[in-house]
């Protein structure tokens, strides 16, 4: 498929069957809740209500979270296959995907955290009481930073997509493996369905900005219906990206 394709495809996707479409949506009901209570908290200044208000995003932050990155692993699933549909809900198995993205997540971002560590050790040791060296080696060390969170960004990526596609742990982290489905997709390829995908979201996500506005239906416009399409449409898009290699 040609870069256009795919996020063409990817935008039109949610929108393919609104039915399943709203079923969808109805799980961000979980971050609407919160945000009901909080509303009340403020108008109230009630301490005790603070609290229950806080035990209950928790609560619903915790289910949205064990349920939503599986279910859109399986998104990614739908993408890779290119066949359109949207997915049911499989609480048990979107629970269980949920925790194997976040075993990902966690490694992919302790690798860069300890080298930064060790790096920061260094820069202090060798800057010492030189202000000039000190100042000059946390520039760099933020400049490498950045450098290996965008790395590992883009393998931890291919590392889900490669979840998605095989449903296995060991193969999401085969190194020799994510090398090799990025070579096959390109990385400048990959870094433009990025940018492209991440710019448009952005501009969907602008104007759901403005659409909160409107005083409580503005809110749940924005979290039920804008964010769940742009999470159907990203992972949907990144699944077709990765369509091209299987």
């Amino acid at each position: 498929m040609e870069i256009g394709e795919i996020i063409s495809e990817s935008f039109k996707y949610p929108l393919n069957n609104s039915t399943e479409f709203l079923k969808v949506a109805a799980l961000f009901v979980l971050l609407v809740i919160p945000a009901i209570f909080s509303a009340f908290m403020l108008m109230s200044n009630d301490s005790s209500l603070a609290i229950v208000s806080s035990i209950i995003l928790m609560i619903c932050y915790l289910i949205f979270g064990l349920i939503a990155g599986g279910y859109f692993l399986s998104v990614m699933k739908e993408g890779i296959e290119r066949s359109g549909l949207i997915p049911e809900y499989d609480f048990a198995k979107n629970i269980v995907d949920s925790i194997k993205v976040w075993v990902l997540g966690f490694i992919f971002s302790l690798i860069p955290m300890i080298i930064i560590f060790i790096l920061a050790f260094l820069v202090v040791g060798i800057g010492g009481s030189n202000q000039n060296a000190l100042g000059a080696g946390m520039v760099i060390l933020v400049i490498v930073a950045l450098i290996l969170e965008i790395i590992f960004c883009i393998f931890l990526t291919i590392a889900i997509l490669r979840l998605a596609h095989y449903d296995s742990l060991s193969e999401a982290l085969s190194v020799s493996a994510l090398r090799e489905d990025l070579s096959a997709i390109g990385i400048g390829n990959f870094i433009l369905v990025y940018i492209i995908l991440g710019l448009i979201a952005g501009v969907i996500l602008f104007v759901g900005v403005f659409i909160m506005l409107i005083p409580i239906i503005g809110s749940i416009i924005f979290l039920m219906l804008i964010i769940p399409y742009v999470y159907l449409a990203l992972s949907y898009g990144f699944g077709l990206m990765y369509s091209e290699i299987v």
